[in-house]
């Protein structure tokens, strides 16, 4: 099957504030873009850039989009191996990738700090759950599939210095071996200074051929529960909080007495 691979975004660069002031692709690309996508032919996006190009309006009429960074000399043939499925891929976003110019929120952002316009209500402001994202924090495919199963932690309530072990199977439910980078994220829930919905707090890569499972173990200790004061000192309070790992998600509490 014959398919065409563009590549677009911007050239290497040393990034300085205020180079640009819109995520937007260059008018150029776009006008390609759309000629390109206009016809039959299966087309892969490359994204050469060190920061996120808005594709929101292209995206559903791509086949593949491979976000590359800024490759460096060795780039051009570690992309080549994605796209020929030499390598299969399991790099995750660092990043949550922008859906909408001037409306970017980190992945740890406040639960107070997602809010959308909506012209039936009285200030035209509704706060929902819905993301601004077009593409999550930690997202990233692969050639194969991955299921997570059975989250379990070997206590619900956790003393300042307890411990608790947090344990999931994660299987290759696909029909090729490949890697899966595993995201540990722990909210807790309350706090007398608002706390982010969610934060990464451990990761950890796990090569698994088809139909393998393994199962992978994540310490939660006190230190990763507290945050900062108005002072900088570490505060632990007592509260309910939530451990997740793909579509898995369980639940504990801190007792301080």
């Amino acid at each position: 099957m014959d398919f065409l691979i563009y590549a677009g975004g911007e050239e290497p660069y040393c990034e300085f504030a205020g180079n640009i002031n819109d995520l937007t692709l260059p008018d150029q690309q776009q006008e390609e873009l759309k000629l390109i996508l206009e016809s039959d032919t299966p087309t892969i996006l490359l994204l050469v850039q060190g920061r996120p190009r808005l594709i929101t309006g292209i995206l559903d009429k791509t086949d593949a989009v491979l976000h590359c960074g800024l490759p460096g000399f060795e780039g051009a043939e570690a992309i080549a191996n994605v796209i020929s499925g030499k390598v299969n891929p399991s790099g995750k976003l660092p990043f949550s990738y922008p859906m909408h110019p001037h409306h970017i929120l980190p992945y740890n952002h406040k639960k107070s700090n997602l809010y959308f316009y909506d012209s039936e209500k009285a200030n035209h402001i509704i706060q929902t759950d819905d993301s601004p994202s077009l593409f999550p924090f930690g997202y990233g495919l692969s050639y194969t599939c991955f299921t997570y199963s059975s989250l379990k932690l070997s206590s619900e309530s956790m003393t300042p210095d307890g411990r608790i072990s947090a344990r999931l199977t994660v299987t290759n439910s696909g029909e090729r071996e490949g890697t899966e980078t595993v995201l540990w994220f722990i909210s807790v829930n309350v706090g007398r200074i608002t706390r982010p919905v969610k934060e990464l707090k451990h990761f950890e890569k796990v090569s698994l051929k088809p139909g393998e499972s393994a199962v992978l173990y994540f310490n939660i200790i006190s230190d990763l529960l507290s945050y900062p004061d108005e002072d900088g000192n570490p505060v632990l309070e007592q509260c309910d909080c939530s451990v997740m790992a793909g579509n898995q998600k369980t639940g504990f509490s801190i007792h301080l007495e």
